[in-house]
């Protein structure tokens, strides 16, 4: 398993993150495995010896014994895959997104904790950066990022969403992004974004992005039309005080 998880990772099939979790969940198990097949076979053993020497009742006895060590062996083994398992599960796991529909009209460069624990010192080492401006963005995360929550993101703002897509067009933006999990094990995983698919892609998923970013306009339209109103009534007052005074007929 050890060798197949390398061999995957070389290949550029698995992520280098998912390798070190496929490798330190085989240690574990083997590390669990190893004394419960040698206190099985230990068992089996005695067991054996008791059922050859022994005659009668004591024969079943010793086979019922045996059988309830195997039966304790694979509670066991069950136990131990399920708590991998969950170990998995709270692993955090970072991914670079470049989010061109959340805003509208803007690209926004995020780190993402799609995993079950913290993400620490979260930073990332670009292969080919993004373009930003006519100028490579190398630095963007290069300093690590204390802490990133489960299901939480951290992001900058890169650009216009047309000017991003179509600066890096020709190019496939890839990285490396390392982070480290509550004990301190260090996660490495590389990554490349497809900014072809991004340039043929829609700008936003659904209307209520475009409709939120007009409803935005409202204030400024009603500031407007507030000023424009006082005004009115400032020159409306104005007219009325230049006006002669007139004197009410007499009966």
């Amino acid at each position: 398993m050890q060798g197949a998880a390398l061999a995957l990772a070389a290949a550029g099939l698995v992520p280098d993150s998912e390798v070190r979790l496929l490798l330190l969940r085989f240690r574990s198990m083997v590390a669990v495995a190893v004394p419960l097949v040698l206190l099985a076979v230990g068992c089996l053993a005695g067991s054996g010896w008791i059922a050859w020497a022994a005659s009668g009742p004591e024969r079943w006895s010793a086979v019922a014994g045996l059988l309830a060590v195997t039966t304790a062996s694979i509670a066991a083994l069950v136990t131990m895959e399920t708590v991998a398992i969950h170990r998995d599960q709270m692993q955090p796991a970072v991914h670079v997104v470049l989010d061109t529909y959340s805003r509208y009209g803007l690209s926004v460069l995020r780190l993402v904790n799609t995993g079950g624990g913290v993400a620490r010192n979260v930073r990332v080492e670009w292969r080919v950066p993004l373009v930003v401006a006519g100028k490579p963005a190398d630095r963007l995360f290069c300093q690590p990022v204390p802490a990133i929550l489960p299901g939480r993101d951290t992001h900058v703002l890169v650009g216009a969403s047309h000017s991003v897509v179509t600066g890096n067009s020709d190019r496939a933006v890839s990285g490396t992004t390392f982070w480290e999990d509550s004990s301190g094990q260090q996660h490495v995983q590389t990554f490349q974004i497809d900014t072809e698919v991004l340039l043929r892609a829609l700008s936003y998923d659904n209307e209520e992005v475009r409709t939120g970013y007009e409803l935005q306009k409202i204030p400024g339209v009603l500031k407007s039309l507030k000023v424009e109103l006082v005004r009115i009534r400032q020159v409306l007052e104005e007219r009325e005080a230049a006006a002669p005074s007139r004197e009410p007929d007499s009966p």
